[in-house]
């Protein structure tokens, strides 16, 4: 750090060094409105925690080509700044860098570098001040929404493009080196994750009881199972729910169906979709069974169990537990299946949807209900285990990210010189920059809802 003789101040910037410029927003950037008039450009873009990338083909689903006309084209080295909700966002995901040329929606602010500024640069500034959320001081609405306007006369600091490059060296190398070790910790996530779904589905079909007596099923989601389990259809345990809440839908909670169950959605913040009325939802109690039997190899969880009253898109199938089996024990073989995507043979049509007869008729592994407390038991146990190191992994992951974060932070806005250390650094091979875009350095975590609307 630079003493302070070398330093100025900036309103809410603080200390920055003396010998760097300082230029309005607007001077520095401006803004790109190219329309997608034509359909001159197919490639449609998405801005995905922190980073521009391409979208895949299948969430394109529901978009008519027609739609892409108004959105707005974008180049290789312009900036992407989501634009909405300011005060609802926790982290730094809303500045990108667009690396291949696409289309994006025209709700996002598309900038282009100008001047003395280097595009990555610029990006990192931006991504700095949506990190110290400078933002949040800016916007207008209720939903504190930005425009360009908002934006043109926000301070914004320049070294020389000598110590832009540096800058953009260092970054790139703590980038690479923070993005190989969450790389590590993702593969120790994802073999803690395959070993909790092997460990169910084991369990539950009675794989583990190696020397009892085992009997071949005509269903491929089921395999051999022990000679004196049961084999019962999915109707014997469950009896569909359509309950709607109509006009009071104002009396319930909002529930959805993640990879994390069924959980309650804040609607004051604002965050996802939602329809324009709730009327068609349908009321859910505690220990209800929802499925989502669509799209069902791309739904991250398709089955839950609710520990809450509330209300779910009319999309999803509610049904009640009879009594007649361990409920426990039964949300655990359904997600076994799901987890596996066993149940591919009942899936129809191109969304892959189980009708709901096909569902009902689904056959399961009923063991004793001694048996069965058994099962749940044991599952719990293990299970408890590898959650609590999933969760010390998924806080590894994130002290990295907000460790980068901070440094990246620190750097571009000055607080920390970086170009003596730049200039002792190798150069980055392009095989190592292609390295770094397949690691997520930002965490994907709350892309695990479905749009429920």
């Amino acid at each position: 750090m630079a003493s302070s003789s070398d330093t100025r101040v900036l309103d809410w910037l603080g200390y920055f060094p003396k010998h760097w410029n300082v230029e309005n927003f607007n001077s520095v950037f401006t803004e790109v409105k190219t329309k997608n008039r034509g359909l001159v450009e197919k490639r449609v873009l998405s801005l995905s925690y922190g980073n521009v990338i391409i979208k895949p083909l299948e969430k394109l689903r529901g978009l008519v080509p027609e739609s892409f006309e108004t959105y707005q084209i974008l180049k290789p080295g312009d900036i992407v700044v989501r634009p909405t909700d300011l005060q609802n966002d926790q982290t730094s995901l809303r500045v990108g860098l667009c690396k291949d040329s696409g289309i994006i929606t025209s709700a996002y602010i598309s900038l282009r570098s100008r001047g003395a500024l280097d595009n990555k640069y610029g990006s990192l500034v931006l991504k700095a001040y949506d990190f110290e959320k400078v933002f949040y001081g800016y916007g207008s609405g209720l939903r504190q929404n930005l425009d360009f306007k908002h934006l043109k006369y926000i301070p914004i600091p320049i070294p020389s493009l000598e110590e832009q490059l540096a800058i953009i060296k260092f970054v790139d190398h703590l980038e690479i080196r923070v993005a190989r070790a969450i790389s590590a910790k993702i593969q120790l996530q994802a073999k803690l994750e395959e070993k909790r779904i092997s460990i169910i589905d084991s369990l539950v079909l009675g794989r583990n009881l190696l020397n009892s007596d085992r009997q071949e099923t005509d269903y491929s989601w089921l395999g051999s199972i022990p000679t004196s389990w049961e084999i019962e259809p999915l109707r014997a345990f469950l009896k569909p729910s359509k309950n709607t809440v109509g006009e009071l839908s104002h009396n319930y909670v909002l529930l959805s169906l993640t990879k994390n169950g069924v959980i309650v959605r804040d609607l004051s913040a604002l965050k996802g979709k939602f329809p324009a009325s709730f009327n068609t939802y349908q009321v859910v109690q505690p220990e209800d069974f929802i499925f989502c039997l669509f799209d069902v190899d791309e739904t991250p969880r398709t089955v839950g169990r609710s520990d809450h009253s509330g209300m779910i898109t009319g999309a999803y199938d509610v049904f009640k537990p009879t009594g007649a089996i361990n409920p426990e024990y039964l949300l655990y073989q359904l997600l076994s299946f799901d987890n596996l995507k066993k149940l591919k043979p009942l899936y129809r049509g191109l969304r892959k949807v189980i009708p709901r007869g096909s569902f009902m008729s689904l056959r399961i592994a009923v063991p004793s209900q001694i048996e069965q407390i058994n099962i749940v038991s044991q599952i719990n146990q293990v299970t408890n285990k590898i959650d609590k190191a999933l969760l010390a992994v998924k806080e590894e992951i994130a002290l990295l990210r907000e460790y980068r974060t901070r440094v990246i932070s620190d750097v571009v806005l000055g607080k920390k010189d970086v170009r003596s250390i730049a200039q002792n650094l190798p150069s980055i091979a392009v095989a190592e920059m292609e390295e770094l875009s397949l690691i997520p350095l930002s965490d994907s975590d709350e892309s695990e809802e479905r749009d429920d609307d």
